[in-house]
């Protein structure tokens, strides 16, 4: 008998049938199967519980939300495009950095760039593209100053003077 989960649920995507030799004859399902049974029918599914309103194409696009917000400085274009790129901008810089703080940090650091840059985007790129490479320079330039930090401290320098070379 194939392994079946017992509901087709997100929650229990990651169950596994329980260890132990394999029984003869049979064979350990792959996890395309598994994907396959419990997952394709809950996206094909528009009433699947945990997915409605993902899939909503009455939402606006990143352009449109852009546009909106040059405009007229809409704050609600403001907030969905802060709730779309937050995640996004923290999974691109958090590699870079390996350390939860400083991402947290960064990706703020970044959002508002970009936010203030907003002028300046020409919309010749997608506008995630162009929120990543900000997010990228802005890690970079942040390990640059903390590399920069962490040498003056091992010199000996005065704290004051490391404070002032922390805030360049």
């Amino acid at each position: 008998m194939l392994f079946r989960p017992k509901t087709k649920t997100p929650d229990n995507f990651l169950h596994r049938p329980p260890a132990g030799p394999p029984r003869a004859g049979l064979r350990e399902p792959s996890l395309f199967f598994h994907f396959a049974q419990t997952v394709s029918p809950l996206l094909l599914s528009n009433d699947a519980k945990g997915l409605e309103g993902r899939l909503d194409v009455s939402d606006p696009t990143d352009r449109e939300l852009v546009a909106r917000l040059r405009a007229a400085s809409d704050p609600d274009s403001l907030n969905e495009l802060v709730r779309r790129y937050t995640g996004r901008v923290r999974s691109v810089v958090y590699p870079l950095l390996l350390d939860d703080a400083d991402a947290d940090d960064v990706t703020q650091e970044a959002l508002v760039r970009a936010i203030d840059a907003l002028g300046s985007f020409r919309g010749d790129a997608a506008f995630a593209t162009w929120v990543y490479r900000i997010a990228v320079n802005t890690a970079k330039n942040y390990l640059k100053r903390r590399n920069r930090r962490r040498a003056l401290l091992t010199d000996g320098a005065d704290p004051e003077v490391v404070a002032d070379a922390a805030c360049r």
